[in-house]
């Protein structure tokens, strides 16, 4: 039986989580990088922009919000096949079986609409609380007279998104839910929220903790270039070569982070599979020939 085929903690989890990102760090990067470039174009043509690097022209307006459209286009796209290919390849190598960057996009070929799906619906049985947390905190910002410039007008719609949280950690297991067993949208959020029901904030801090530890690398990593370009004049004197630095550190973090959350939600998905399924023991009876063994995790 595989080592990890077995109940663990939270901390095993992002142990193990961290090992498996070591030792196959190129095809995760590889998977990750796909979505990330998006995010990197979009970044560039924001900060273009808020620049002046593109002119007030017609043309440069024109291309601006072009870059801007490719860029969340890409990003709205790309990243739920992104995160369906990460828990796949996750899948595979914890069953020890052969995963490549092309196999772990492959395997999805015909069901993008599926990733797709399951990302929209997260965002939006997720996200509905927070139209009442921003109608709650818009009277504290008018108040407070609060610009989008204050620090505490993102603490105040930080705080509106807050209970969508729950909510959000109800559905974090779809992704792994349609890579591992190749289920349709709705049977991989009902798969989810079945699956998690008793360990909620344990798969909540599974998420949690890894976008933590992203978001340390890329804003650590941002504040230092923003200190260090303010030093050197590089953001008045060469603002292309600062925000171009600036969003190749997030790309770079990006591509690090984001592949140890997809993994360490595999990893608990397996986990609450024995826990609450003994799929442990099937993969025993499994290996003896007695049971059929565990899906090939490639869609169909």
């Amino acid at each position: 039986m595989n080592q990890m085929m077995r109940p663990m903690g939270l901390g095993e989890v992002l142990d193990r989580a961290v090992l498996m990102l070591k030792s196959h760090f190129l095809i995760f990067v590889g998977i990750a990088a796909v979505p990330s470039l998006a995010t990197l174009v979009y970044s560039l043509a924001i900060d273009s922009n808020r620049n002046g690097l593109l002119g007030t022209s017609i043309p440069g307006k024109l291309g601006h919000f072009g870059l801007i459209f490719v860029g969340w286009l890409g990003i709205v796209i790309l990243s739920p096949m992104a995160a369906g290919a990460k828990c796949w390849a996750a899948s595979r190598i914890l069953l020890d079986r052969p995963v490549s960057i092309g196999s772990a996009y492959g395997a999805f070929i015909g069901h993008k609409g599926r990733l797709l799906g399951i990302g929209i619906m997260q965002g939006l049985l997720a996200g509905w609380p927070a139209i009442f947390g921003i109608l709650a905190v818009l009277p504290l910002i008018a108040g407070f007279h609060v610009s989008g410039k204050n620090p505490l007008y993102f603490v105040l719609i930080a705080l509106a998104f807050v209970p969508c949280l729950p909510l959000y950690a109800r559905y974090l297991l779809a992704f792994p839910a349609t890579a591992i067993a190749n289920t349709t949208v709705s049977k991989s959020l009902k798969r989810s929220v079945e699956l998690g029901c008793g360990y909620r904030w344990k798969v909540f801090w599974t998420y949690a903790l890894p976008v933590g530890i992203g978001w340390v690398i890329t804003g650590g990593g941002a504040g230092a270039l923003r200190f260090m370009g303010q030093r050197l004049h590089l953001m008045a004197e060469h603002p292309l070569l600062f925000s171009v630095l600036l969003a190749l550190w997030t790309f770079v973090g990006g591509v690090v982070y984001q592949p140890l959350i997809s993994i360490a939600l595999t990893l608990t998905y397996y986990d609450l599979s024995v826990r609450k399924e003994g799929l442990d023991i099937v993969q025993m009876m499994a290996q003896a020939g007695l049971e059929p063994a565990l899906p090939d995790t490639e869609p169909a």
